[in-house]
């Protein structure tokens, strides 16, 4: 039983890649896009889905750009589409996330990186680097796939990205940190500085405050309505030795 279904899916499979390969050849003979006298290539790609993104919006064209040009055109660049492989996908982004972080090197130089440091967030930085090229390539591969370039998208599809990899580890400043931390900042800075650590709010709710946002009372302040999804109403508050209650009304009214 188990043989027959995997046969009828194998089937399945093939049948739509022929069908995908049909609509391929007649949306080139219907004048979509100009046929290529060689294969679809995974530059090829880029190129289309960079002219695309250009369209709708290309905000981050230049790190598209830096990424494609570091991590996807070296390695991949020159595969044809249709001889992208799931595996071939996967060992691409294992590779990145055990390159160390590359260093600012001259034109015509060999690439030249950061020592190798097996530290867990070492490691955890590399494969949420990896994480965001890969989610590049599978744009670039979708945008492909839904303009008729490639018969199927089996290859990637699957591919997953690296785990727990993209949120950063939290470390809070001692008291003292705090401490050196505004004292090396500038007369102007320091308030603003001050009020982030006391507060814990972001640069765009502390700019948003008034005097009349601070609770002398109960020595709170609440976040800005829009500056944290679903919290606009949020009473930020921390316990701290760094300044007094007067001092901190004066740091709302100075931000």
């Amino acid at each position: 039983m188990r043989a027959t279904r995997t046969g009828s899916a194998c089937s399945l499979s093939r049948k739509r890649k022929n069908e995908r390969a049909s609509s391929v050849t007649a949306r080139e003979q219907a004048g979509d896009f100009a046929p290529l006298d060689r294969p679809y290539t995974v530059a090829d790609a880029l190129a289309d889905y960079r002219a695309d993104y250009q369209r709708r919006s290309g905000k981050a064209t230049d790190r598209l750009d830096a990424s494609a040009a570091a991590w996807i055109r070296p390695e991949l660049g020159t595969v044809p589409l249709d001889k992208l492989t799931k595996g071939r996908i996967v060992g691409w982004r294992q590779k990145i996330a055990e390159t160390p972080p590359r260093l600012r090197t001259r034109p015509g130089e060999a690439q030249k990186h950061r020592e190798a440091d097996a530290s867990p967030e070492a490691v955890r930085r590399r494969r949420s680097t990896a994480n965001r090229v890969l989610t590049i390539l599978k744009a670039t591969l979708n945008h492909a796939h839904r303009e008729g370039r490639c018969a199927s998208d089996d290859s990637w599809r699957t591919v997953r990205p690296f785990r727990e990899a993209d949120a950063a580890k939290l470390r809070y400043l001692s008291d003292d940190e705090a401490r050196r931390l505004t004292n090396a900042c500038p007369a102007d800075f320091r308030a603003l500085v001050t009020a982030a650590l006391l507060t814990g709010c972001c640069y765009g709710e502390l700019a948003a405050m008034t005097a009349d946002d601070f609770n002398p009372d109960a020595g709170t302040v609440p976040a800005a309505d829009g500056f944290r999804r679903g919290s606009g109403a949020e009473t930020m508050s921390r316990q701290s030795g760094m300044a007094p209650t007067t001092s901190c009304r004066n740091l709302v009214s100075e931000s």
